[in-house]
């Protein structure tokens, strides 16, 4: 009856009561290790993250499970992009209300404001783990953004003939960045 209630059982996340026993559990989309007490370690494979004010979810692709995992996040005023690194597993969005693009790990435990200053209306962001870069587009400014992930030097990457600029989107293969532009010109 008490086996999770002195350091939850041992287990790492859930600790769970059957009636002869108990047993240990993780988030969805994380296996539990050999020695079925310790979660593996994020970030989670196949898996997406989706956003609703004021909060985020990890949601599997992989598992028949319908439960959702909220992360740990704090409340968010309103997400219109967001992207995860894929090497990392950190989450990046862009908070419209807030003016600002922020960075997490899933757990919530290392979050920081990336950029606030110069920032309008991020309608897009992308970012490319391979070559370790994040390019967002601001329709307020009329311009497309790139910043090294590492270093964080920001630089105009597009700002000429912009009138809306919002999805964005890069092919890995091909290496192409694609985005969108709402203005009266259609793109």
């Amino acid at each position: 009856l008490f086996l999770c209630a002195h350091k939850n059982g041992g287990c790492s996340y859930i600790c769970l009561l059957n009636p002869t026993s108990y047993s240990c559990a993780c988030p969805i989309g994380i296996q539990l290790k050999d020695n079925g007490k310790t979660c593996k370690s994020w970030p989670l494979q196949l898996s997406g993250v989706c956003c609703t004010v004021p909060r985020c979810w990890q949601v599997s692709l992989d598992s028949d499970y319908q439960i959702d995992v909220v992360l740990p996040l704090p409340p968010i005023s309103n997400v219109v992009t967001l992207d995860v690194d894929r090497r990392t597993g950190e989450i990046y969005w862009a908070d419209t209300i807030e003016d600002v693009i922020m960075r997490s790990t899933p757990d919530g435990m290392r979050i920081k404001q990336i950029y606030s200053e110069s920032m309008t209306s991020v309608d897009g962001l992308v970012i490319d783990s391979i070559g370790r870069k994040l390019y967002w587009t601001d329709a307020g400014r009329k311009v497309l953004e790139v910043s090294d992930l590492e270093e964080g030097i920001r630089s105009a990457l597009v700002w000429k003939d912009l009138e809306q600029p919002r999805g964005i989107a890069l092919d890995y293969e091909s290496g192409y960045l694609f985005w969108s532009d709402w203005g009266a010109q259609k793109q």
